[in-house]
């Protein structure tokens, strides 16, 4: 009874993360793109926060542009659990976050909140490139899973293509359209 139940707990997640996906096809920019990725992953992980860090290469940045604050956070990109899966691509998932080496507290104390458990995991270009980091933060019950890690990097995926298709989307609406012909000139 038991190995029923968690197939069919499993078979329920694996159809809210399809329709999740679906669901991201037809958002039309990048900021509602991330609040409909955080306020779902947010469920589906059973976490009280879930953010999307954007990796800013340039200014050697992570930054969030959606975060249950409404406000942008930017820090480092060397730093932090974030920082680390930025730079080395690794998934890390972490039971305390106080007591793991790499937690960068300064965020907790610019916003005021307390982080306990942590899942981060890479977003990356259809190139391989890391173009960011999703986190999910405070299991309700227990600490992240593997599945937990699974399903959250299968987002990331999803969520980095959608986001390059966005932007690639933008840039042709907003080119120089003096290229263009109009065929009823003649």
């Amino acid at each position: 009874i038991a190995s029923s139940q968690y197939e069919s707990k499993h078979r329920g997640r694996l159809r809210a993360v399809l329709n999740v996906c679906k669901r991201m096809t037809s958002v039309g920019d990048v900021v509602s793109l991330l609040e409909l990725i955080t306020i779902e992953t947010k469920e589906l992980l059973n976490a009280d926060r879930v953010s999307i860090f954007l990796l800013d290469r340039e200014k050697c940045e992570l930054w969030s542009m959606i975060s249950q604050e409404k406000r942008i956070i930017r820090f480092d990109a060397r730093l932090g659990i974030a920082g680390s899966v930025a730079m080395t691509g690794q998934t890390i998932n972490v039971a305390d976050a106080y007591e793991h080496p790499l937690f960068h507290k300064e965020v907790d104390l610019k916003t005021g909140y307390r982080t306990r458990t942590l899942l981060a995991v890479p977003l990356r270009n259809l190139q391989g490139n890391i173009i960011g980091v999703g986190e999910a933060i405070n299991k309700a019950e227990g600490l992240f899973s593997d599945e937990d890690a699974e399903i959250l990097q299968t987002l990331a995926a999803h969520v980095s293509d959608t986001i390059e298709t966005t932007q690639l989307d933008q840039r042709l609406e907003s080119r120089p359209r003096e290229n263009e012909r109009n065929f009823h000139e003649d």
